[in-house]
């Protein structure tokens, strides 16, 4: 089960670093790091929890990303839209978002 979730946390992470990127003529680049930091099993549900960090050079007021959640074999179980909300310039924000009807040792990756 480790290694399923820790194989899961990597396949995230890789997939999701940089979700906005953005560069000026002098090549600095600014963008949205998402982390998948951790899964946990509720009773309903598969909570997924991310650290989101703006390094962007403006608050967002709202950012809503849409997420594509595999299983092992690589089919798709859910579509779903991950509404963020305010992603202040440089502060690291934690949301979680509950994947109901999902075991999270059935998660193979996500988008």
């Amino acid at each position: 089960m480790l290694f399923r979730y820790t194989a899961v946390c990597v396949l995230f992470a890789g997939l999701m670093p940089c979700v906005l990127s953005a560069q000026s003529d002098e090549t600095q680049t600014s963008e949205i790091h998402l982390e998948l930091n951790a899964l946990n099993e509720t009773e309903a549900a598969c909570r997924l929890t991310f650290v989101a960090t703006n390094s962007t050079d403006q608050d967002i007021a709202r950012a809503v990303f849409e997420t594509v959640i595999f299983d092992s074999t690589g089919s798709v179980v859910t579509l779903s839209l991950f509404d963020f909300q305010s992603l202040p310039q440089g502060r690291p924000r934690v949301r979680q978002f509950d994947v109901r009807d999902l075991s999270c040792a059935s998660i193979g990756r996500g988008l």
